[in-house]
């Protein structure tokens, strides 16, 4: 027997069809394989052919890619498609020099007075990791916060 799904649950699957009434199958089946987003599946062109589309479409600047299976999908991604893109010259082929903190703020690798966090810092308790401006993570002590 097909049962019918109520509307308010399915909103964001029935908008690019509203006069379709869907049933509980088919909503299982339209979102058992990446959800509620686009599938693309195929070779690496293939999918690159895709995303090239939407891109040259859309004027988009970046996707939230999902999985399949885990962590055979994010392997296809890094290993098949990425380096398919980077030959299209449509994904980067290197980094800018730097931490995302130095990318994002323009400031060292350190976080800075008057930044919460700058009073911890993480020594893991090897002689080879020992450096004199790290400390255990710990809060700062009176001392040092009677000083700011």
């Amino acid at each position: 027997m097909w049962r019918t799904m109520p509307a308010a649950p399915l909103e964001n699957i029935t908008r690019a069809d509203p006069s379709r009434r869907w049933t509980v199958r088919q909503v299982a089946e339209h979102v058992s394989i990446g959800g509620i987003g686009p599938v693309i599946v195929g070779s690496p062109a293939t999918v690159a052919d895709q995303l090239e589309s939407w891109i040259d479409e859309t004027d988009l600047d970046g996707f939230n890619l999902a999985f399949a299976v885990r962590p055979e999908t994010l392997r296809d991604i890094a290993d098949l498609l990425v380096p398919e893109l980077q030959r299209r010259g449509r994904y980067k082929t290197e980094y800018a020099p730097g931490t995302l903190r130095e990318k994002l703020f323009g400031a060292g690798p350190r976080l800075a007075f008057p930044h919460p966090a700058e009073q911890y810092r993480w020594v893991s308790g090897d002689p080879a990791d020992a450096r004199p401006d790290r400390r255990p993570l710990a809060p700062a002590t009176p001392a040092r916060s009677a000083r700011r």
